[in-house]
């Protein structure tokens, strides 16, 4: 099961790295969550200096992660994302794999998700602040001319994504 939305919505939520926001959409939208998900990863990419690494349909094609790094390090993500993993036999190269993961992961400052378990778009930001964010996203709705209002009744994001109930506006 996975929740539901009545309407299109948003929260963004202050955390202890950044701000993290949660872009909500209902079922019958579900397919216009890539529509805002690239509308909103071309917009960051115009307002920062940034490497973007894609990872997409793993393990459906729902499945999405994109990843924002700073330029120096583009080799770097790009060669770790380019090795072929090790298999799950191998330990001591799985060990030193998931040792670099973390260290790429440490270099993310943006991140976007979509899931085939909720019908929502999870953005995790280092540099930008809950009123900035809020600009973005309502600057990508209004250019796809669509409503999207904030809504700041939304709880938690994990307690959103993992839960079976219907969201109102």
């Amino acid at each position: 099961m996975a929740p539901r939305f009545k309407h299109r919505m948003y929260q963004t939520y202050r955390t202890s790295k950044g701000t993290d926001a949660l872009i909500c959409f209902p079922f019958s939208e579900i397919d216009f969550i890539f529509i805002f998900r690239d509308s909103l990863s071309d917009k960051i990419c115009e307002s920062t200096d940034l490497y973007l690494h894609t990872s997409e349909g793993r393990p459906t094609s729902a499945d999405s992660q994109l990843a924002f790094f700073p330029t120096e390090h583009e080799g770097t993500v790009r060669g770790f994302f380019e090795k072929k993993p090790p298999s799950i036999f191998s330990f001591r190269k799985k060990a030193s794999y998931l040792a670099e993961r973390v260290k790429i992961n440490r270099l993310v400052q943006i991140g976007i998700e979509t899931s085939h378990d909720f019908p929502c778009i999870i953005i995790e930001t280092s540099i930008h602040s809950e009123d900035i964010l809020s600009e973005i996203i309502d600057g990508v709705s209004k250019q796809l001319d669509i409503e999207m209002p904030k809504n700041n009744k939304l709880g938690p994001i994990r307690n959103i994504v993992m839960s079976n109930k219907t969201f109102p506006l």
